[in-house]
Parts: structure tokens; sequence; C-alpha cells
């Protein structure tokens, strides 16, 4: 499936021990080939103290992803249509899936 401009997605992380922790809440602005923009649109209801996307903006901010792993942040797109992005290209990866239903 591909994600259009307007669809709302979920992000985790899951520390190495285990524990998923929510990192907000993102909206799809631009979804191309080489370039994925988000912009938070609901702060996470928690985040430790890792170097990462909602560490970064505050809501109604933007993050420009390179899918072509050319810039900060590393994407890897998984086989379900979901994607991961490492921010700063390390530490905790960041987990994107669509919110059923939910579209800007």
């Amino acid at each position: 499936m591909k994600l259009l401009k307007g669809f709302i997605l979920k992000s985790e992380t899951t520390s190495g021990g285990g524990i998923t922790s929510d990192s907000g809440k993102w909206e799809i602005i631009l979804n191309t080939d080489k370039t994925l923009k988000l912009k938070m649109v609901k702060e996470p209801e928690m985040i430790w103290g890792e170097s990462g996307l909602a560490n970064d903006i505050q809501v109604g901010e933007t993050v420009m992803v390179r899918k072509t792993n050319t810039g900060p942040h590393s994407y890897k797109e998984l086989s379900d249509g979901t994607f991961v992005i490492y921010a700063h290209r390390n530490g905790v990866p960041h987990y994107f899936e669509p919110m059923k239903g939910e579209v800007r």
C-alpha cells in the first residue's frame, strides 16, 4: 500500500530490553520515491534520553527523510508497507505504521 499525503501514522520505539514506547503520531506531508516528509501531530507519551525524531521537533513541525539514506536519518521500508527510521543513523529505531481510518 502506498502511504499518501494526509495519512496519519503511529510510531513506536522498542528498546534493546524489549520495552515498547509511543513515539508520537505523524502526518505524511510528502512521499515520493526519494523523499519522505512527516509532520508531528501528537507528542509521544514517553520518550527516553535517546536522540530521536520526537526529541528533535515539536507538534506542528516537520522532518525530512531521504529514502536514499544520504541525509542525517536512515530509512528502511519493510515488506508489509511499514517503515523504520533511525534518527541520526543510530540509537533506537522508530517503527511507523498507518493508523486505520485516519487521514487528514
